[in-house]
């Protein structure tokens, strides 16, 4: 049995007299009455149930199923939408469009779509502010901006800074690591200063960062060709300009180790050079010291040896040359044209030893053709003569006597 009242005018409950902008004013005089909303048991948020009819939108009922959440809610014309206040903490509800508590939610589904989340569901950014001031854009393609004027993301991430020497902070428990700017300056620093910033790849690392020295993490026993974990600064194909340092060190004590210079275009392992804690010296028999386009200057040493080793050498033959080759020799004074103290200096023309010792005359390979003279190689020439003369000493010795 049902019953229906079609009342005219304002109706009030517990006053005679109703307030005019209402149609039902329900008035507790001592204060300690309230108004019993139907309660229901709703399963499913998403249907009517259990009211039963033709469901008109704004319909109000209490709910009382705690599966779906426990309050208030009202049929929004598709479901029923709680009615959330700030003492709901946290929210029981855990439907799409259910608000998210300040104190926190349980029971949620992470995840887009139908399931829990906080942001946009339309093809628009999402905005957090503080104090009024936009602080992160979340982009509605991913992009996220962080900081004051980051509205429009191009990376993953992009952080904007206002201000010199603001940046990213990282605070780990025993030390920070901040990446800001100063000026056009990036600056990596760690506030440890016994700290180190390690670089890696592949799980391994390779480079350390001390407040002390750029070095590698893996010592070479070697400048082998052998990948051993070691690492190389530059390459054969992608050079360094220029170095500037005020030393090179080595402690690499090897008879021949030391330090090893390769020459060449491959960037091979096999060294050209080497210095060692006694010597200098080539790994072939085949380099030169200077050319005879660009010789030094001068040299200064308390000693030289040339190799003379009999094994080391073959077409072994006595020497012809002697006094007769001296006396055709021809000697000169002169000066050097680029020798800005014009120093006077004594010894052959190239030019005419090509002629009379072609043997130890080198021609160049620049434009000139500039020659050289080897002039130890004269020396046996010359102990030929000073035999040739003592021998003529002595018989006229004899004849003398």
């Amino acid at each position: 049995m049902s019953a229906s009242f079609f009342i005219h005018a304002q109706v009030g409950i517990g006053t005679i007299t109703p307030n005019n902008a209402s149609l039902l004013d329900i008035t507790a005089s001592a204060g300690d009455k309230g108004i019993m909303i139907p309660r229901v048991a709703i399963a499913d948020l998403n249907t009517q149930d259990p009211i039963q009819g033709t469901i008109e939108e704004s319909l109000l009922v209490y709910n009382t199923r705690n599966s779906t959440g426990k309050g208030f809610y009202y049929w929004s014309g598709s479901k029923w939408e709680k009615l959330i206040t700030a003492n709901d903490s946290p929210a029981t509800s855990t439907s799409t469009n259910s608000d998210w508590s300040r104190n926190g939610n349980a029971g949620t589904t992470p995840g887009g779509g139908s399931n829990n989340y906080l942001g946009t569901s339309d093809n628009k950014d999402m905005s957090i502010a503080t104090n009024k001031v936009e602080r992160i854009r979340i982009k509605s393609n991913g992009r996220v901006g962080i900081g004051a004027g980051a509205t429009n993301p191009i990376k993953a991430l992009d952080i904007k800074t206002n201000t010199t020497d603001d940046g990213l902070r990282l605070d780990f428990n025993s030390f920070d690591l901040d990446m800001t700017n100063n000026g056009n300056d990036f600056e990596l620093k760690h506030s440890a200063a016994a700290g180190r910033i390690l670089m890696g790849f592949n799980g391994i690392q390779r480079l350390q960062f001390t407040d002390l020295m750029l070095a590698p993490l893996v010592d070479a026993p070697d400048n082998i060709a052998t990948n051993n974990g070691t690492y190389d600064l530059g390459r054969f194909n992608f050079h360094f300009r220029r170095m500037y340092t005020k030393g090179v060190h080595t402690n690499d004590d090897n008879a021949n180790g030391g330090l090893r210079i390769n020459i060449g275009s491959n960037g091979g392992s096999e060294a050209d050079y080497h210095f060692t804690n006694f010597a200098l010296f080539p790994v072939e028999n085949t380099k030169n010291l200077g050319r005879s386009d660009r010789p030094w200057n001068i040299l200064y040493y308390r000693g030289a040896s040339q190799v003379s080793d009999r094994r080391k050498k073959e077409n072994i033959n006595s020497l012809g040359y002697g006094l007769e080759k001296v006396l055709s020799l021809k000697t000169y004074s002169y000066t050097y044209k680029d020798d800005v103290e014009h120093k006077e200096r004594y010894g052959f023309m190239a030019q005419d030893l090509q002629t009379d010792l072609p043997e130890i005359v080198t021609e160049g390979d620049d434009d000139m053709k500039s020659l050289s003279v080897d002039y130890i190689a004269i020396i046996p020439i010359l102990v030929n003569a000073i035999k040739e003369q003592q021998a003529q000493i002595e018989e006229l010795k004899a004849r003398i006597k």
